[in-house]
């Protein structure tokens, strides 16, 4: 199979797999109890202005400020009196602006918002202020992209404008055309929810991470996409029949309420959450985060790689590249990088390695400036930081060791108890799960199990006891399962 798309749906908890031909290619996973806002669209107010930042600061009706750099808002949507004069009035305190979040990294930090609205389909981008010519300069001269910019246009919808995305399909021009109108459909909806609406607060929220994955990375062709909620499936068989019908029959449901793939699933998380990652080659990488950036360190290990040592460490360089640009995905590494390679003498060894990353460019938009490999062997460059790494839902900074080392939060424990307990519902049905835990785990699994996870397990004909074990550790737990005729009957 070329591609293999899983979507884990719990109460607790989202996941979305997306394998390249049995490899893991890409990771997300939200909580559902933290709410991913990135791509939301609010209605914003404006409370303060910072001129040395160049930044305006919004209440969108959410716990945390938003960061408005003023150097985004020549082209704002605004309500107040002053629309008519934008170009000549700046953003002043008290003003109105619908605002969509660009990034949410830090729980303390400003949300980072734009004026520069866009939805995003499958095939489209609408951007509500650009002109409706703009299209990609690849497609501009195929007739078939004339066709389907002729549909829009009959749309009579002003002030519009649509880049076509990469999944564009000039053979199925319909579609696209038909996605055109329920963008325009989405947005004239937002428009009247502004003039409707008097106080910050959401406009649009952003579709489900598991719509937004289909969306984005499905290829077309040989797919597979599996999902085990019934919730979930019906969302993502909608989207398919209406704008993907050729690729609908590539969906299946799961049977029951977990997932059993070819892959091992719960494995598969703690490899990618790994900061050090083992090279067939023998060789090893070593990512660690650090305030200010990221760095990773490549080294030969155990490497089998025969030759001298400027043929070693090309060859294991290069493996440890192809690596790390996934890794990028996987982790979503962001904000400055700096990889140490293995020295190299020869320049066009060097180039070779750099390469590699100006290759990755046309593939990830995200990454920016890559400076030159240097002598000592050090490679940096940026990447854009839209929402959290991956390792920053599963750790935290250690007490103990003062932030030097990481282990697994608690609340990340708890959710493997819940995924133990569901990969063996056969085992479990129709009997009491006792689970063993130390103090921290028993009191927050009792949180977790009221009400959504007890009702699910319900839902499963398994009932959940805790039972704190002051002994334990941190992270110790034990899970036995009584029948129900050995406890009374209950």
């Amino acid at each position: 199979m070329m591609q293999e798309l899983i979507f884990n749906v719990f109460p607790w908890e989202t996941r979305a797999y997306i394998f390249e031909f049995g490899s893991l290619e890409n990771l997300f996973v939200e909580w559902s109890d933290e709410a991913n806002v990135s791509g939301n669209i609010y209605e914003g107010q404006v409370d303060s202005i910072s001129s040395s930042l160049g930044a305006a600061f919004l209440n969108i009706g959410i716990h945390k400020k938003a960061f408005l750099k003023l150097s985004d808002t020549p082209q704002a949507l605004r309500t107040d009196r002053r629309d008519r004069d934008f170009q000549k009035s700046p953003i002043r305190v008290g003003d109105r602006i619908a605002v969509q979040v660009l990034s949410d990294v830090s729980d303390i930090k400003s949300l980072r918002v734009t004026q520069e609205i866009s939805l995003v389909g499958r095939y489209l981008v609408f951007r509500p202020r650009e002109n409706i010519e703009l299209f990609s300069a690849n497609s501009r001269n195929h007739n078939s992209s004339l066709r389907v910019r002729e549909k829009i246009k009959n749309c009579e919808f002003s002030d519009a404008g649509f880049i076509l995305r990469s999944a564009y399909d000039a053979t199925r021009s319909h579609l696209v055309a038909r996605e055109a109108v329920i963008l325009l459909e989405t947005w004239e909806k937002i428009a009247s929810k502004r003039k409707k609406s008097n106080i910050p607060g959401l406009l649009k929220k952003n579709v489900s991470l598991p719509l937004r994955t289909l969306r984005d990375f499905m290829k077309v062709g040989n797919s597979q996409i599996w999902v085990n909620d019934a919730e979930t499936f019906s969302s993502l068989k909608r989207f398919l029949e209406e704008l993907v019908p050729h690729q609908s029959n590539c969906l299946k449901l799961s049977s029951g309420n977990s997932f059993e793939p070819n892959h091992k699933i719960n494995d598969i998380l703690g490899f990618a959450i790994d900061s050090r990652i083992e090279l067939r080659s023998g060789g090893q990488i070593v990512i660690e985060k650090t305030e200010a950036m990221t760095t990773i360190d490549v080294n030969s290990g155990s490497s089998s790689v025969y030759g001298d040592a400027e043929s070693l460490a090309l060859a294991v360089n290069l493996e440890a590249s192809e690596e790390i640009v996934k890794q990028f995905r996987l982790k979503n590494i962001g904000g400055l990088i700096v990889i140490d390679f293995m020295n190299m003498r020869e320049i066009k060894h060097r180039k070779a390695i750099r390469e590699v990353f100006e290759n990755e460019k046309s593939k990830d938009s995200k990454l920016g400036i890559i400076s030159e490999l240097s002598h000592l062997g050090l490679l940096a460059l940026s990447r854009r930081h839209t929402s959290r790494t991956l390792g920053s839902n599963f750790f935290e900074p250690c007490e103990i060791c003062k932030g030097t080392g990481k282990t697994k939060t608690a609340k990340a424990i708890c959710f493997e108890i819940f995924g133990e307990i569901v990969g063996n519902q056969d085992y479990y049905k129709e009997k009491v799960c006792i689970v063993y835990a130390s103090s921290l785990l028993s009191k927050i699994l009792n949180l977790e199990l009221n009400p959504i996870a007890r009702e699910f397990f319900l839902s499963l004909d398994i009932t959940i006891e805790i039972e704190e074990e002051s002994t334990y550790k941190k992270d110790d737990y034990k899970i036995v399962a009584l029948n129900l005729n050995r406890i009374g009957g209950r």
